[in-house]
């Protein structure tokens, strides 16, 4: 039994960012925890080079779950999260990073402080452009301190109502109780972090570490990958069509629900009229943020800067971030 089982989930994944990810945990100041590879299907899983690398930094305490047939993001999550032997489980992708050495040490106080079984953080995002790393200015949710008030209908408004996810990147939760039977994503495929939606209406707390917890790569996850509409839109349609077969009487799932059946309507201009009729709080707050020209999902990137003697891991980028002066901890 370990504090932290820290879960890296791969398929067809650079090497060099999975490397990358491993550093930003080893370099811990904490160090009760375990590493989970869990491939799902790769043409190549790399597992003898990641063991290779594990070995040569005297790490001990890991484990290789291989899949032959990709499954999907869930699946491969879920499988990994049955092998824990954590108390909490974090997941990370290759190329997100830890914010800082001392980040799981600080995250071990809160978690206990607050006797935790959901939680999540604070994200700094970024992006590798030709050795040059790039800041954007995306976070998930944008109005993450309404879960500093620890307001229950608050956090469902803000998933079933607003769409206004955490990122799954910053989520930990406790292992006996993401494996209650309540948050079995069934017939979703890749969006893993719909379990706080299924937290949020069961009434659960949720609680907010309001500091950076997590380096988040922008771009490479499914939520900011322009190239993944598709499977977000139909994991968006199998889970609410779930969720309200299970909980039909309730107001906010029912409009989730019609919401998501409209975006089958080609006309643009008719499906955004009828959203707005369905749910106009979600309209409204997306207007509202166009107005006041604060949507957080711009791009508006800082100055990036050289990073020099670029290495196969890519541990000076991680070096680089971490020691940036505008951005320590």
């Amino acid at each position: 039994m370990c504090k932290f089982s820290i879960i890296v989930p791969t398929y067809n994944s650079q090497l060099s960012k999975v490397f990358l990810t491993i550093e930003s945990i080893l370099r811990q100041t904490f160090t009760d925890y375990e590493i989970i590879i869990t491939d799902d299907g790769s043409f190549d899983n790399n597992f003898d080079k990641i063991k290779g690398y594990l070995i040569n930094r005297n790490f001990k305490n890991y484990t290789f779950i291989e899949h032959e047939k990709n499954q999907g993001t869930v699946k491969n999550m879920q499988n990994a999260y049955i092998n824990c032997n954590g108390e909490y489980i974090k997941g990370l992708g290759p190329g997100d990073l830890l914010y800082s050495e001392s980040i799981l040490a600080k995250l071990s106080i809160f978690l206990d402080s607050r006797n935790s079984n959901f939680a999540f953080g604070r994200l700094k995002s970024y992006y590798l452009e030709n050795n040059v790393v790039n800041y954007h200015q995306f976070v998930a949710p944008p109005n993450n301190l309404i879960y500093s008030y620890e307001n229950k209908y608050k956090a469902i408004e803000n998933t079933l109502e607003r769409k206004l996810y955490i990122s799954g990147s910053t989520m930990v939760f406790r292992k006996d109780y993401i494996l209650q039977s309540k948050f079995n994503l069934m017939n979703v495929k890749y969006c893993e972090d719909l379990v706080q939606v299924l937290v949020a209406i069961n009434e659960d707390k949720i609680d907010f570490y309001d500091s950076n917890f997590i380096w988040y790569e922008y771009g490479s996850g499914i939520s900011t990958n322009k190239k993944q509409p598709l499977k977000l839109e139909q994991d968006d349609i199998n889970f609410y069509k779930d969720l309200f077969k299970q909980f039909p009487q309730n107001k906010m799932v029912k409009k989730s629900f019609n919401n998501i059946r409209l975006n089958s309507i080609n006309n643009p201009i008719k499906k955004n009229f009828l959203k707005l009729i369905n749910n106009p709080k979600k309209c409204l707050y997306r207007m509202d943020n166009i107005l006041r020209k604060t949507n957080v999902y711009e791009n508006s990137d800082e100055t990036g800067f050289l990073v020099e003697g670029l290495s196969p891991s890519l541990v000076y980028i991680f070096e680089d971030i971490i020691n940036h002066k505008n951005y320590n901890e």
